[in-house]
């Protein structure tokens, strides 16, 4: 852990909004409002950190001379954090993720799979919990007499080398603590994942006009952004096209920390019927659907996912309602990149991915929007 941090304090290892760096993810933990930080360093064993108030605490862990242990027994950890039984208390382990061998590794991450999988868990407990992984692409350089961590060159430039924080926090009145993290310049994890009805999405014609009638009907409440394309007359190639880009305003839902999360559109039809309730089946094959959703992507200045979407209809065509469902597998989009293939990697972290196995993640809808062609 030492190799995350200089004596100099230089910028590169600095805070500040762009940073990725070990000293930025404490400063933005530790400025949480009101929060009162018990603070243990851990390594061959779990100690204590004694000081006098947060402002000291921080002093400690901004030095490089507090990072002494060459292991990270994170099943220490673990145990002190299962004996919270009653989830009363935020636990934020900070880690470079890596161990001695592949066997150790692989233990860690099963235990901290099913360790985050019993904290989530909603099993008629008074205080669910959520479970935040946060991963920051670090600089780093090699100290010499270290032996653990990343093995960088002894080049004096700082390489960049994957940084953890793990997160047991009960659900509520972990706002703050959810948006300090959300706002240090790393990827994101949260399960559960969630939503709510501050997820503005709009949508609006893409492109030139084309052939078609198309009507939008905002969302209104728990009322989703509905969309109808209709013709009357089929264009010369037999079928009329037409592009909506919708947009989904993440800032300030639930939704906006799932924005790191491999994203997915499920699509189900059902006969576009007035006044009966719609009888879904799932679109396997999206190449016979009258609606469609070509890409999907995220605008990093404004966090917005937009959706661009294709419906098409000629005359003759059933009129057919679709809903479409933006979901949150329940993984990371980035983990593959920090993953290491094989142990012995020189930067990448061997067993993270095997942590998601043992905590068996959820699939959350986003959003949900109807599309009818007619």
């Amino acid at each position: 852990m030492s190799g995350y941090l200089d004596t100099a304090f230089a910028s590169s290892f600095g805070v500040g909004a762009d940073r990725e760096s070990l000293r930025q993810l404490l400063s933005s933990i530790a400025g949480v409002s009101g929060a009162r930080i018990e603070t243990f360093g851990f390594g061959q064993r779990v100690v204590r950190v004694q000081a006098q108030s947060n402002q000291d605490v921080m002093g400690k862990l901004v030095r490089r001379e507090f990072y002494t242990d060459n292991d990270t027994r994170l099943e220490d950890v673990l145990d002190s954090l299962a004996v919270d039984t009653m989830r009363s208390s935020a636990h934020i382990i900070v880690t470079d993720g890596r161990r001695g061998s592949g066997a150790a590794a692989l233990a860690q991450y099963k235990r901290l799979g099913e360790s985050a999988r019993a904290w989530t868990s909603d099993g008629g407990h008074s205080s669910p919990g959520l479970f935040l992984m946060l991963a920051l692409d670090a600089p780093f350089v090699q100290v010499r007499d270290d032996k653990a961590g990343c093995l960088a060159s002894m080049s004096v430039a700082p390489i960049r080398c994957p940084l953890y924080a793990f997160v047991f926090t009960p659900r509520a009145g972990s706002a703050e603590l959810l948006e300090a993290l959300r706002g240090v310049h790393g990827r994101l994890f949260m399960m559960p994942g969630m939503t709510d009805e501050a997820l503005a999405v709009t949508a609006a014609r893409s492109g030139a006009a084309g052939a078609g009638d198309l009507h939008v009907f905002p969302a209104q409440g728990a009322v989703p952004l509905t969309l109808l394309y209709h013709t009357d007359a089929a264009p010369p190639q037999g079928i009329a096209r037409v592009n909506v880009l919708a947009s989904l305003a993440t800032q300030g839902s639930l939704a906006r920390f799932s924005r790191d999360d491999s994203l997915e559109v499920q699509i189900a039809s059902a006969p576009l019927l007035h006044n009966a309730k719609p009888k879904w089946t799932p679109v396997t094959n999206t190449a016979n659907a009258w609606a469609a959703v070509t890409s999907h992507s995220l605008d990093t200045s404004s966090g917005a996912l937009g959706l661009m979407l294709e419906l098409r209809a000629r005359p003759e065509v059933p009129p057919t309602a679709y809903r479409l469902e933006l979901v949150s597998t329940g993984r990371p989009a980035w983990v593959d990149k920090f993953d290491a293939p094989e142990f012995g990697d020189l930067t990448r972290t061997y067993g993270l991915t095997s942590l998601f196995a043992y905590l068996k993640p959820r699939q959350t809808t986003l959003a949900t929007l109807f599309a009818g062609v007619y």
